[in-house]
């Protein structure tokens, strides 16, 4: 890939994982996550375990993006009050699972689309089934503060990493986006 400045998202097409992907020496870098790319995302998806997208170029047949959608029943062993609640009681959440940018794409804006698309994808679920809240865990100690400007907080003071945004809150930003686009047509 040349520079980053020359990378054109629109060349991107995000649908559920097409096949098994293969043997990859190392997707994106991360060992749990490359495991899972090589070995579990086609067969989890088929399975009804989890739904997996990928982002795919034109030209490539291989993945340069993944993530995938579950759900899950959330626990919390030592709850962080949001917004007054305090989270005690198990509760389903849409999980946000193994989201990864592959090494020679990171760096483009790719992870930031892939996040967009899996946001809009809840949105779009939340109409059909019940769920609180999206839920994903930070990967790395950065995308705390990355996931934070996101909408997203953490809610468990043993694993800090752990993070979710409210799915009222997914649905009234989607609604603004809507409403701001209708005004300035």
């Amino acid at each position: 890939m040349a520079d980053e400045d020359a990378f054109d998202l629109s060349k991107i097409s995000i649908e559920p994982i097409r096949r098994k992907p293969g043997r990859l020496i190392q997707f994106c870098g991360h060992p749990e996550i490359d495991d899972w790319v090589e070995r579990a995302a086609y067969d989890e998806h088929l399975d009804g375990r989890r739904r997996v997208y990928c982002a795919y170029m034109d030209e490539l047949e291989q993945p340069v993006a993944i993530y995938s959608l579950l759900m899950e029943v959330v626990t919390v062993r030592r709850p962080k009050p949001i917004a007054g609640v305090r989270l005690t009681e198990p509760f389903p959440a849409l999980g946000i699972g193994y989201l990864a940018v592959g090494k020679q794409m990171q760096r483009r804006k790719l992870g930031s689309l892939m996040l967009a698309d899996a946001l809009q994808r809840a949105v779009a679920l939340a109409d059909q089934v019940a769920f609180p809240a999206v839920k994903l865990r930070a990967a790395e100690p950065w995308l705390i503060d990355y996931y934070g400007q996101r909408s997203f907080l953490q809610f468990d003071q043993e694993d800090t990493h752990r993070m979710l945004v409210p799915t009222r809150t997914l649905i009234d930003e989607a609604r603004k986006a809507a409403d701001a686009a209708t005004h300035r047509l």
